[in-house]
């Protein structure tokens, strides 16, 4: 017995065994038992670090157990996880614009089409009023900064496994298309107007383009001013493109939107030739 205890003591788990197998059918065994319950450590031979010895108190087969390494192990599974679902997102990314509501026409645009100072507003979470004349790129850098979003989108551990957060996922709607969308719930819809609005006032991320382009009437701005107020409330990132400046929407529309564009929005000009007509 006291020389299973030595051979623990000096970490010599395998002599330990060879001697407590000799003692198994002897009044001892139990006792011995209780030794080999005890917390044994030993050397990681990985990392070199203490690590705990477990013992099967009745077969004495034994193993070893690394917090270290265990943990290694599981950031690279975690890491090689998600570096396969990022490679995924961006594979599939001009499916996931399209079904977010952006136009065709701008599945291109990267936010390296434009200098480097506008570049930096991926970097930013602040929502941002884009306003500028007709075809100067506000629409194309919109998309581009949605593309930006979509790549890095935060994912979802759900019990050990990483799921794209959809729920996270931002969307583009342009105001005609929006109100449009609305007057439609007015026939045989199985969605309502507040279904509708909701859905805008309430996402993650939304890019709201061409603000302005719509007549205006009470209905078109309260269901603005109402879709606005929800987000500038409740701080969550927003987006817009418009033909007009800020005083302009103040005179054109209402000055409680311009407000709340004001007051969640980071204000931007944009300038130059119509992109559109360049050769």
């Amino acid at each position: 017995m006291e020389l299973v205890k030595c051979s623990l003591l000096r970490n010599d788990l395998e002599k330990a065994k060879e001697q407590a197998q000799a003692l198994r059918d002897t009044p001892y065994w139990m006792d011995i038992i209780a030794v080999f319950k005890e917390q044994l450590t030993t050397s990681c031979g990985i990392c070199d670090s203490e690590v705990r010895v477990i013992v099967n108190p009745i077969t004495l087969s034994s193993i070893t157990y690394c917090p270290v390494c265990q943990e290694k192990e599981e950031r690279e599974k975690r890491l090689i996880q998600i570096k396969a679902i990022k490679n995924e997102i961006a594979e599939q990314i001009d499916s996931y614009l399209r079904e977010l509501g952006v136009p065709r026409r701008f599945l291109n645009a990267r936010i390296s089409d434009f200098p480097a100072p506008w570049q930096k507003l991926r970097e930013s979470s602040e929502g941002i009023f884009l306003s500028g004349s007709r075809g100067v790129g506000k629409t194309h850098l919109a998309v581009a900064l949605m593309r930006e979003m979509i790549l890095n989108t935060p994912l979802r551990n759900h019990s050990g496994t990483f799921r794209i957060d959809l729920q996270k996922m931002p969307l583009f709607i342009s105001v005609p298309e929006l109100l449009l969308e609305i007057r439609e719930t007015y026939g045989d819809n199985a969605l309502s107007e507040k279904a509708v609005i909701d859905k805008y006032s309430w996402v993650d991320v939304l890019i709201v383009d061409d603000l302005g382009a719509e007549k205006t009437s009470d209905w078109v701005l309260q269901t603005l001013y109402t879709i606005m107020d929800r987000r500038y409330r409740e701080e969550l990132r927003t987006i817009i493109t418009s033909n007009l400046s800020i005083e302009e929407i103040r005179e054109k529309l209402d000055d409680r939107i311009a407000s709340r564009i004001v007051g969640m929005c980071r204000v931007c000009s944009l300038q130059g030739k119509d992109r559109r007509v360049q050769r």
